[in-house]
């Protein structure tokens, strides 16, 4: 009877602390990700209006894709010691923001393939900035999705591109605009995954 007793408490302990502890630890990493996306992010849209990126932000997504590597391994732990409803929620946000950092790669490679930056580039780095401002567990992409749509129209207004660099500049930040809607998909598809 003591053993039986022992063992209770045992798992007891185990489910209501340990897993707190542990889920708390999660929900620390969630912030982590979405305070180093920003980053990422806020640094990107300078490099498009001439401020320097340094060299770091290949190795920032580099270091947030190990980490989230290691997140969606903290989650699989935590679902697997469980019995909360909905433990694989933590696991399909952090696969999500990994998709993320993938996109993110995109977006920097193509900004480093521009010759020069066009004149709209202010356009789409003001967007990037509006992007980073709203990197949060629950914030809803539809928006600024839909804006993507007024942003290309707008850099239609402008002049025509002259050169052929200023033409490959220009496709060039079309293609940023792509790779941003892709980055706000992944979002939108993980908020129509889960359920109330």
């Amino acid at each position: 009877m003591l053993i039986v007793i022992g063992i209770v408490i045992a798992i007891v302990v185990n489910l209501f602390h340990i897993n707190d502890e542990h889920e708390q630890g999660i929900i620390k990493a969630m912030r982590h990700v979405e305070h180093q996306m920003k980053q990422i992010m806020i640094e990107l849209a300078g490099y498009l209006i001439g401020r320097a990126a340094g060299d770091n932000v290949w190795k920032d997504i580099s270091k947030l894709e190990n980490e989230l590597d290691e997140f969606v391994d903290l989650a699989h732990e935590f679902q697997n010691n469980t019995f909360v409803s909905h433990p694989a929620y933590y696991i399909e946000y952090f696969e999500m923001r990994l998709m993320q950092c993938g996109a993110l790669h995109n977006l920097h490679a193509e900004m480093k393939r521009m010759r020069g930056m066009p004149k709209q580039a202010h356009i789409v780095s003001d967007f990037i900035y509006e992007i980073a401002q709203h990197v949060t567990e629950m914030n809803d992409p539809q928006e600024l999705m839909d804006k993507i749509e007024y942003l290309i129209e707008k850099i239609h207004e402008g002049d025509l591109p002259k050169t052929k660099e200023e033409f490959m500049s220009q496709a060039e930040l079309y293609h940023t605009l792509m790779d941003l809607e892709e980055y706000l998909m992944y979002k939108k598809r993980f908020n129509e995954s889960i359920d109330d």
